[in-house]
């Protein structure tokens, strides 16, 4: 957030979302999944509209689809 002009800062919920990758890459659990979709869900509305948006949506969104119960 900040007011940015563009409309389109994204830096601290793509940092938020890498360490929520590597934290459930580190321990695949129920509860580090839901982190990471939950901050993956953030990344895509931060992303939305920005000319950067399609390099990280396909990825991003996938995790949508992922049910942490599985873990």
């Amino acid at each position: 957030g900040g007011g940015d002009a563009t409309g389109c800062n994204f830096d601290q919920e793509l940092q938020v979302y890498q360490q929520a990758v590597t934290n459930f890459q580190n321990s695949p659990t129920s509860s580090s999944c839901a982190s990471l979709k939950s901050a993956a869900l953030d990344l895509l509305e931060a992303l939305n509209g920005c000319a950067e948006y399609d390099y990280y949506a396909d990825a991003v969104q996938a995790w949508q689809d992922i049910n942490c119960s599985d873990f």
